[in-house]
């Protein structure tokens, strides 16, 4: 009988261990500014990228490195939050390119926890020389506060004020436009959504 109990506890235990040592990293700004980022359609490079205290260099025709083309994020843009349903924050940074010219093609990127490393997982192409004054992550919905084009602006002026909102699905950023999401069913790779009037 003792040895019976004696072995029920070390099952026990074990099985606490195991459940306790179950533990994801979070995500930290400084692996974020430090991220490999995958291209996606929408990105504005076409091969993956390794940011560096959050910046990307591009070599020139002579494969040297310089400052005049780059990709990095925007003034440390970053917002924490689940975006997959799996109850661990996730991560959305706005990305910044120049090819050296008068553009600034500005961009989403929604990143995934993978044993507290970010992986890329898609981007939203915002506009060139847009402005985003904020981002936030809640309820799975990743919402800006942005800049972007009047037709009576100038290129270098945006004055439109605007909130865009978008959530993952099927691995692709879709923005929502006057609805709020509901979560309907959780998949493997990502979740179910179906539109409700906004708040």
């Amino acid at each position: 009988m003792r040895w019976t109990l004696t072995f029920i506890i070390m099952i026990s235990s074990l099985q606490s261990f195991s459940l306790g040592s179950i533990s994801i990293p979070p995500l930290t700004v400084d692996r974020l500014m430090n991220a490999t980022i995958y291209p996606s359609p929408e990105s504005f490079f076409d091969e993956k990228i390794k940011l560096t205290d959050g910046d990307y260099y591009y070599p020139n025709e002579e494969g040297v490195v310089d400052s005049v083309a780059f990709t990095g994020i925007v003034a440390q843009k970053i917002a924490f939050g689940d975006l997959d349903n799996e109850g661990i924050d996730d991560a959305a940074v706005i990305l910044g390119t120049s090819g050296g010219g008068t553009g600034y093609f500005i961009e989403l990127v929604a990143f995934s926890n993978r044993n507290g490393e970010p992986y890329s997982i898609t981007s939203e192409s915002l506009g060139d020389r847009v402005v985003v004054k904020q981002i936030t992550i809640k309820n799975g919905v990743i919402k800006m506060k942005m800049l972007t084009h009047r037709d009576s602006d100038g290129q270098c002026c945006h004055t439109k004020k605007t909130t865009p909102k978008y959530f993952i699905k099927e691995g692709k950023l879709v923005e929502l436009s006057g609805v709020k999401h509901k979560l309907m069913e959780t998949g493997v790779g990502g979740c179910n959504y179906s539109a409700t009037e906004y708040e």
